[in-house]
This record gives structure tokens, C-alpha cells and sequence, in this order.
């Protein structure tokens, strides 16, 4: 039985990028060296090898092994495998393939894959063969070592094993996989046993599959399986396998996914070995075929082709699935540029199906394999319709945009099941969800029939057509969409997102910029989780300057206080995470130091994130009292921080936790500023800037924004929040952050509500020192405007005011899950005129 972390390879995803390299080595050979430059890398989005680590590569396959050095990600030390990638060919040479993410040897004793589980430290590497002979080898000497993620999750040490480890990570000549011979001597007078395995982190546009469950593992917990294999959409499959022996998949604890290759017997004064192999494929089944070719097994191979039924031309969309004749799920084969597949299997009566997202299901084909023999197959399936789009604005120009479909009709499919896999597209209620940098473009769709929605964002009208699709024709769209909503003199920001370098997004980071550009959010925060990422290339390699900025950020993502942002930060290539502050054992006020240091002579925001999440929020953690302003956690209590998230994504019972603790530091006077972010982890979930942040700025173009104005502006508290509407919000003509002086003894609140015709609203509400002393309702008004009027105050003191605007209907179709929820930050009153201002309670 197989189990595979596989997504189908629907032709969906941006190439990436990966290094260009020359194919510089003969067939037959194989060769280890040190890694030189960086070019000598195999490149990739989720690429972990550095200069000084060590690389084995034959004409087929690559991979990079650090040496004596940390590790990244969740894996704390080197002496693992970071990269591997296959060869292909590619304009001017050939280009690695690599997007293997973070996987590392674990060892534990008993059956308990998480408790006691220890890593491997490398202590010494060097290469044994260089491949001149022969095969390549490098050797690593270790020993183990804690786990500090599992040590952070459980908060206590686990027990060494007091054991030495030898790796030796073997390629041989024409080779598809990586051989990994574990050596433990026992230098005791006991006889050792113990189970050796790895760590896989999901994420990384990968899913779990496996026959008969197909990607939906839920039950296969604790189950023997012949391989445990790793995809992604670049065209690359990974598999871990034992040769003539079962793997176990053990557990999957948050985002680790535990798997133990077998147990290593090593008796008292002598040795005890286990080999394992990592193949890497293009797909689940080239990674099926190397395991058998290792193991010396006898199949048939199924030679096919999968062809447009209208016009012959290679259906490369599609995704090739055997069945059983029962139709128990077996196996899945990509189509190829040019059409082709292959899939190998033991001798036997199985079925192809051919599906795409896009287009209806193909017939099931019946073959019979006989092991040694070929059987060609030829699959045809119906072509998709195609809308092809240009998309503008008022002005006449193309813009960025998302162009979002709900089915109302159509055929259903094999993949509405889940274990056949979903479309990275797809997210709820829409059947497909896509994105545009430039406006337009041509977009497959299952035949049937559609709403068709054409949206840039809360600051512009939308486009609806309902459209009946046939195969193979084309339907051309032109809508003009009208930036309805003036935010002029403030920018557009989402402050917590995320993309791949974040070890739980599938988000390449091309199409998070895109996605940024397409709801019309002007800067973001890279705020990959324990990662430090530069967006700022990719931006101009998309030409997106005018539309998008990003800040250079990090999200500590501890185990027992919660999360945390820092930016403006700066990277570090030479260190761990590329200079991310560390997580393990240490107090929520060294972490915060770390992120001051992290830019010497910038100031650094640090923002709480989620603060109220049970299970990832700091105030939850350290159980901090919002009537008391006192925590229980003394040592992690720190007020050192420049912001907090009020509304994160949008969930409303954090929110309004999160909204009290806040009001309980500006009664204080504590200037803390209240945020609104996304947290978003995929670019096509309909979420990205939902809520998002107003800055004000003096410029609107993000290609002329200044990092420093972004920070003064917050640390200022110049923002206003908007979940929908935009706020304009003034007292005697200051506005958010500003103190306000009293004009011949009085204060006038003005206050301007703006939206797109489509945005429900309800109602409007002004607080005095976090108490609601007004409300206004909004009779579903539709026009830009939805109020505008004046109030008059006269406050016995100094005091604090926010405007809040609500809604209880969704914002569909520009964020479906949403209603309106927008808020400002205060504006202070001088009531007694001397100057300051004299928060409610003093400290």
C-alpha cells in the first residue's frame, strides 16, 4: 500500500524559481562535491541549501546535504537531506525541478513517533567517494539530539539515547533515488533497539495521498504502507521507501507529519543498520516505477496518451487515475506537454479515468497489464470552455483583478470526491477563483453554467455575467469596473501574511503578489512563519511595482505564548531562517528584543498577532486581565510591543475579546494601535487584505512609498481599520492618532462613510473611552456616500473616540465569509486644554 503527499498536477501553478544549470555530467556517472556558489544550487522557492553544504548528482537527479551547520525549519540541525530535484529540459539548458520542503531523521524507542522522539546532530561530514569510481557518497558522524519543537509542544526535555549515528547518503550512477544507510554502533554492554524515521512538513503545495484512500488519508493512521512520497505541482515527486519491507505513517501533530522507515537492532559491542531510499519522479507513478526498479520487481508499463477529443492536441491538464475494477483508487499519472504518461503496475485488469478540473471526465479505459510487457493506451477527453478576458477600469486602463465563478449547472466529476483531489482554485462558494496581474488572459472552465464575477477589492464596483460554457469555445469578456471608494492620502497595507516560505502555505509567493495587486492592497508584510523573505525581486520580476510593496517581516510562531510580527526587518542569508529570531525556550521579552536588534538603528513594530486565539494567543497564554491590565505570567508580561490585531481574518468572538483588551490599554494610556489583517495562507481563498489597513501617507503609489512613513504613521496610530467601508474620521480637524484642542470651549466629530454600491451596512457607532454613546442606522443606502454629518461633543475631560462601522449581510461576492466590520483608531480630546492628554486611569 502506498501513501503519497501528492498534489495532481492540473498544470495550475507558476514554474517558480528554479536555477538554470547545464547538464555537466555524463551518463553513468555520479559525483559529490562541495557546494561553491550559489549557482551551483538547485534553486527552488522552498530551496534550503547553502553555500559550504554538500551536493550528489547524477544526469537524473540532484541533492543537497548540509553539513555541520543548523538546519531550517522545524529542523534544528544539518546533516540532512535540504533539496532534491530532478533534471529537466528547459530554454537555453537544463533546469532543476526542486520543491521537496522541510523533511528530517527523527529516532525514538517504542511505537511513539512524538513522545521522546530525538533528531540527528551532525558533529562531522565529509565526502567518502566523490562518484570517480563509481558512486558518490557523503558520510555524516552525529549523535542525537532534542527536539526543541517537541520539547516546546510538551514543555519538558526528552531523554538522549546516548547514541552515535552514522549517515551515509549514497547515489549511484543513472540512479532515480538517493540511498540513506543509518549505521548505530553500540559501544554498551546492552543490546539497543530502536525506531528511525522521518518528519515531513505539509504544506508547500503538497497533499496527502495514498491507494484506496486516494488524498484523503483521514483513517490511514498507524497503517504498514510500501511508500511514503512527497509531489508538488512543479512537476516533481518524492518517495520514501524500505526495499523488500513496509513503512509505517505514524501521526500527523499540526503540520509535522510523522513516518517511520524501521526499527534498528544494535547488539551489545556491535553494529545495527537500516537503509532506506528517497526517489524523486514527476509524478506518483514515476516514482511508483523507481521503487519497483529498485526492488527488482516484474511489471507492465502502460504507455499512453491523453489527447483533446475535438481537436487531437495533448490534453497537458489532465490527471491519468487507476482504478481497480471494483474502482478502489490505485494510482495517478501527470499528462505531459506533449500528452504522454506512464504508469507502471504489477501485472493485473485495472481502469483509467482521465480528469481535469476543467473539463468533463473522459470514459473509463479498461487495460490489462502483463509484467514485462507494454500496453499503449490512448485517452481522449473533451476540451474545456474558455473565457478570455481583458479587464479595465474607468480610466481605460487594464488592471489587476479576480475573476471568480459559482456553478449553477454542470456535469458532476470524479474529482468532487475528495480522495481524487481538489483544485488549488477552488474555494468556497466558488467552483473557481482566479487571478490576473495585468487584466487579462484565457482561463479553462468545465463546461455548465456559471455566475461569472469580475472584482477588484471593497474599493470598487463589481461585474456580475451569468454565462452558459460549451467545450471548446471561446467567450470573451470585457468588463470595466469603477473604482467607486476615494482613499486618497491613505495606502492600503495587510500586515500578517503569508506565503510558501511559510511551512503551512501552499501560496507560491508570485501568486501572492498577484493576489495582493488583483483585491488592490498596496503593502503587505512578508510575515512567513520563522522565516525572513524578501518579496521585493519578485515584484519586479511581475512588474507589479505601481501596485504592490512589501516590507520584509517575520511571525515567531511560539509554542506556548502565542504569535508575534516584527518589520521592518532585515535578511540574513548566512544564518538559520535567514536571520528569523529563534523560537525555542525563550521569554516573549527576549523575543521582543530580538526583533529590535534584528535592525539596528530602525525602528522595529512588533504586533501581537491573534492575541485571543486559545491556542495561539499571547493574552490567552499568559491570561491577561483586560479589567486589571495585570497578567498572570509575570515573566512573559511584556508591554513592549507597538501593536496588536483586532481583527484577524474575521472571527468575531476573538475579535471582540481582542477589541476589550485593546480599549483597556488606551484607558491606560498605552498608545497601542489597533490592526486588521488577513493572516492569509493561499492566494485563492477569497481572504487576502479581509480586513486590511488604511495608513495615512503621502503618496498613494506603493512604488513611492517610504518604509519609515509606514512606521511613524503606525506608531502615530494614523490608521483606520476597514473589514468594507472606509472612515473618515475628524475632531476639530484632527484625525486618527492626533490630539484635538477645543475651539471657543467645544469639539466637533465629523464623520464621512464610504463603499461600493454593493456593500450592505447597518449602521454606524462612536465610543468615548471604549463606551458606545451613539448609533446611527444606515436604511440601505447605495450610493459612494453613505453618511456624512457632524456631531457636536462636550466631555467634562480628556477622553479618546473611535468610529465603527457594521454590517450583518456577507460581502459576496468580493469576500463571501465576511460582513462589514470597519473601525478607526482614536482620536484624542484636550478637553481641560493644557496641552496633553490624561488618560482615564492612571498608572
Amino acid at each position: 500500500m502506498l501513501v503519497a503527499f501528492a498534489a495532481p498536477a492540473f498544470g495550475l501553478f507558476t514554474d517558480g524559481n528554479y536555477a538554470v544549470k547545464e547538464q555537466l555530467i555524463p551518463a553513468g556517472k555520479a559525483r559529490a562535491e562541495i557546494v561553491k556558489t550559489e549557482q551551483d544550487l538547485l534553486g527552488g522557492e522552498r530551496a534550503e541549501g547553502r553555500i559550504g553544504d554538500f551536493k550528489l548528482f547524477n544526469n537524473r537527479v540532484g541533492f543537497i546535504i548540509s553539513g555541520v551547520r543548523q538546519g531550517d525549519g522545524y529542523a534544528s540541525y544539518g546533516g540532512e537531506v535540504e533539496d532534491a530535484g530532478m533534471l529537466r529540459k528547459a530554454e537555453g539548458g537544463m533546469r532543476w525541478r526542486n520543491n521537496m520542503g522541510n523533511a528530517f531523521l527523527v529516532f525514538f524507542k517504542g511505537d511513539d513517533a512524538l513522545i521522546g522522539s530525538r533528531l540527528f546532530e551532525p558533529l562531522k561530514a565529509e565526502i567518502l567517494k566523490d562518484g570517480s569510481a563509481g558512486e558518490a557518497v557523503v558520510r555524516v558522524y552525529g549523535r542525537d539530539a532534542e527536539f526543541p519543537v517537541r520539547m516546546e509542544m510538551f514543555m519538558r526535555p526528552s531523554v538522549s539515547l546516548k547514541l552515535d549515528i552514522i549517515v551515509d547518503y549514497i547515489l549511484r550512477p543513472e540512479a532515480s533515488s538517493l540511498e540513506v544507510k543509518i549505521t548505530i554502533p553500540n559501544k554498551t554492554s546492552k543490546n539497543v533497539t530502536l525506531s528511525a524515521g522521518f518528519v515531513y512538513m505539509l504544506g508547500d503545495r503538497v497533499d496527502l495521498f495514498g491507494p484506496e484512500y486516494g488524498f484523503n488519508l483521514s483513517g490511514a493512521k498507524l497503517r504498514d504502507m510500501d511508500m511514503i512520497s512527497a509531489g508538488g505541482p512543479a512537476g516533481i515527486a518524492y518517495g520514501w521507501f524500505v526495499k523488500g519491507a513496509d513503512v509505517k505513517y505514524m501521526d500527523k501533530v499540526d503540520i509535522l507529519t510523522f513516518a517511520r522507515m524501521g526499527k534498528i537492532k544494535a547488539p551489545a559491542g556491535g553494529e545495527g543498520e537500516l537503509t532506506y531510499n528517497l526517489a524523486v519522479g514527476g509524478d506518483i507513478a514515476s516514482v511508483y516505477e523507481t521503487k519497483y526498479k529498485t526492488e527488482e520487481i516484474n511489471v507492465g508499463i502502460i504507455a499512453g496518451k491523453c489527447l483533446t477529443r475535438e481537436t487531437g492536441k495533448p490534453a497537458q491538464d489532465a490527471v491519468v487515475h487507476v482504478l481497480t475494477q471494483e474502482g478502489k483508487y490505485l494510482n495517478q499519472a501527470s499528462v505531459q506537454t506533449d500528452g504522454s504518461f506512464r504508469i507502471a503496475m504489477p501485472a493485473g485488469d485495472y481502469v483509467l479515468r482521465a480528469a481535469s478540473y476543467h473539463r468533463d471526465d473522459a470514459a473509463p479505459v479498461n487495460v490489462k497489464l502483463i509484467a514485462g510487457k507494454t500496453s499503449s493506451v490512448k485517452l481522449f477527453i473533451d476540451a474545456p470552455a474558455l473565457i478570455e478576458f481583458e479587464i479595465k477600469d474607468d480610466k481605460g486602463s487594464l488592471i489587476p483583478a479576480t475573476i471568480s465563478l459559482v456553478a449553477i449547472e454542470q456535469k458532476a466529476s470524479m474529482l468532487e470526491d475528495a480522495k481524487f483531489g481538489t483544485d488549488f482554485y477552488k474555494s468556497k462558494p466558488f467552483y473557481q477563483t482566479r487571478l490576473t496581474k495585468d487584466g487579462k488572459g484565457v482561463i479553462g472552465v468545465r463546461p455548465g453554467r456559471y455566475d461569472a464575477y469580475f472584482m477588484r477589492g471593497v474599493e470598487y464596483e463589481y461585474i456580475k455575467r451569468t454565462l452558459t460554457l460549451e467545450s471548446s469555445k471561446i467567450y470573451k469578456e470585457r468588463p470595466v469596473l469603477i473604482h467607486a471608494v476615494d482613499t486618497s492620502g491613505w495606502i492600503s497595507a495587510d500586515f500578517h501574511t503569508h506565503a510558501l516560505p511559510s511551512h503551512d502555505s501552499s501560496s507560491p509567493i508570485e501568486d501572492r503578489l498577484i493576489s495582493c495587486a488583483a483585491v488592490g492592497v498596496k503593502v503587505i508584510v512578508a510575515s512567513d512563519h520563522d522565516h525572513i523573505s524578501d518579496y521585493e525581486p519578485i515584484i519586479h520580476k511581475l512588474g507589479l511595482e505601481h501596485y504592490v510593496n512589501a516590507i520584509i517581516g517575520d511571525e515567531n510562531t511560539t509554542k506556548r505564548f502565542g504569535h508575534f510580527n516584527g518589520y521592518p526587518l532585515k535578511l540574513d542569508l548566512s544564518k538559520r531562517n535567514n536571520g528569523a529570531p529563534e523560537t525555542i525556550d525563550r521569554t516573549v521579552p527576549e523575543i521582543i528584543k530580538s526583533f529590535r536588534d534584528l535592525n539596528p538603528g530602525k525602528r522595529v513594530i512588533v504586533q501581537l498577532n491573534h492575541p485571543r486565539d486559545k491556542m495561539f494567543g499571547y493574552f490567552d497564554k499568559i491570561a491577561y486581565d483586560s479589567k486589571t491590565g495585570e497578567a498572570n505570567d509575570k515573566t512573559n508580561y511584556s508591554e513592549d510591543f507597538d501593536a496588536m490585531e483586532i481583527m484577524n481574518s474575521y472571527q468575531i468572538d476573538m475579535m471582540k475579546k481582542q477589541i476589550k483588551d485593546w480599549f483597556s490599554f488606551l484607558n491606560r494610556g498605552k498608545r497601542v494601535v489597533g490592526l486588521g489583517n488577513s493572516d492569509s495562507h493561499g492566494a485563492f481563498s477569497s481572504d487576502i487584505a479581509s480586513p486590511r489597513n488604511y495608513i495615512k501617507s503621502p503618496v498613494n503609489d506603493p512604488s513611492e512609498m517610504n518604509e519609515d512613513d509606514i512606521v511613524k504613521a503606525l506608531l502615530e496610530q494614523k490608521v483606520v481599520v476597514s473589514g468594507g467601508p472606509f472612515i473618515r474620521f475628524g475632531i476639530n480637524g484632527k484625525g486618527p492618532g492626533e490630539l484635538a484642542e477645543p475651539e471657543a470651549g467645544i469639539f466637533k466629530m465629523n464623520v464621512e462613510v464610504d463603499a461600493p454600491s454593493w456593500m450592505p451596512l447597518d449602521s454606524i457607532a462612536i465610543y468615548e473611552n471604549g463606551v458606545m454613546i451613539n448609533k446611527i442606522p444606515l436604511y440601505g443606502e447605495t450610493s459612494v456616500v453613505r453618511y456624512s454629518g457632524d456631531l457636536t461633543l462636550k466631555p467634562a475631560k480628556d477622553a479618546w473616540y473611535i468610529v465603527a462601522v457594521f454590517g450583518s449581510e456577507s460581502l459576496f461576492p468580493v469576500y463571501p465569509e465576511n460582513v462589514a466590520f470597519s473601525f478607526t483608531n482614536p482620536v484624542y480630546i484636550d478637553a481641560n486644554a493644557d496641552g496633553e492628554f490624561s488618560p482615564l486611569i492612571k498608572k
